[in-house]
């Protein structure tokens, strides 16, 4: 298959990259504070082939369940920290994070929790769970506003949107119940409209600075355009074999403003060279093309599947992969590539 070998090159090269970065040893294991070098990128192809057992033990459904529901937790959590439970705070003092390190982290997290939510919901005819999603959904919805994170905020709007647009064409009838997730989320911006607006506008004004490139265009996206164009710089420097695993940090650690580029496209174009992210895109459209031929003869929860890959990775032009949410979305990215639960499957 087409998709799997693009990602056993991507694999190749990764190695390739590191060995020539000169500082292997290093990027092996990564930074102290990501621990996320070539063995983690090792550890996350191992998750992604693994994921067939989940499909093979018969437990697909009830795994996204279990994801989905366990994202309760944190989602309380945060909601607890928003509201300053002092025992919360003295305990988890990271502000709206959970018991992730930053709220970024939480957002790429909550981001796939949601979407799975709102896909069991749309699917199952059980009332019973359909009580259950749309709570939770709300519960984790209400947390993701408040965390404050707009690039995940997009990407679950964006997400909605894509499995809305994934049920309607594959056929499935029009209920009202299906308004109930939108409403929600439309009820809880307006409640946090504060957090919400004061982001959107000023989306509204990063996007004029760019169009008129004055002064203020680098601070755009909290800062995100210096980033990007720092590394862009960087990329056609060494565009072939990047700079390895965090070679941004160990390599320009005195000159650029952080370890990451905030894009884990131009990350892996960092890391791997611009032959490493062609693989990786390579490998997520030759897989994208076969299964959206396919896609009315998909069993649901793979498509629910679908639609929280289609989330990520929409959040991931705002974002950088991390050794504990990363490793959620290259299962999901299994399931989706190795389930053979379809009436045709080449």
């Amino acid at each position: 298959k087409k998709w799997f070998l693009y990602l056993i090159l991507f694999l190749t090269w990764a190695i390739i990259c590191t060995l020539a970065s000169c500082i292997p040893s290093s990027e092996w294991y990564g930074t102290s504070y990501r621990n996320e070098g070539l063995f983690s990128y090792m550890v996350y192809a191992s998750i992604f082939v693994c994921s067939r057992e989940i499909i093979k033990q018969g437990s697909l459904k009830r795994f996204v369940c279990f994801f989905s529901l366990i994202g309760n937790f944190t989602a309380i959590l945060i909601i607890l920290q928003y509201f300053k439970i002092p025992w919360i705070v003295e305990y988890f003092p990271y502000l709206k994070c959970g018991t992730f390190y930053q709220i970024n982290h939480t957002g790429y997290y909550l981001t796939m929790t949601i979407i799975s939510l709102l896909g069991l919901y749309i699917y199952t005819t059980n009332t019973k769970e359909q009580v259950i999603y749309l709570m939770s959904f709300t519960i984790q919805f209400f947390s993701l506003v408040v965390n404050d994170t707009f690039g995940c905020y997009l990407a679950v709007w964006f997400g909605t949107i894509a499995v809305y647009v994934i049920y309607h064409f594959i056929g499935k009838p029009f209920q009202k119940k299906n308004l109930f997730p939108i409403v929600i989320m439309l009820i809880l911006s307006i409640i946090l409209s504060d957090t919400v607006l004061l982001n959107i506008s000023t989306l509204f004004t990063d996007v004029d600075n760019i169009v008129e490139k004055n002064d203020n265009m680098m601070s755009a996206g909290t800062g995100r355009m210096t980033l990007w164009l720092d590394t862009i710089d960087k990329i056609k420097h060494s565009p072939i074999f990047g700079y390895g695993p965090e070679g941004l940090y160990f390599k320009f650690g005195d000159t650029i403003m952080t370890d990451r580029p905030h894009n884990e496209y131009l990350q892996y174009a960092a890391f791997f060279g611009i032959p490493g992210l062609i693989l990786y895109i390579s490998s997520l459209f030759c897989l994208a093309k076969k299964r959206l031929l396919k896609l009315k003869e998909l069993d649901t929860t793979t498509i629910i599947a679908i639609g929280v890959i289609i989330a990520y990775l929409f959040s991931a032009l705002f974002g950088n992969t991390m050794f504990y949410t990363s490793p959620f979305f290259f299962t999901f990215f299994g399931i989706v590539a190795f389930n053979n639960n379809i009436k045709s499957y080449e």
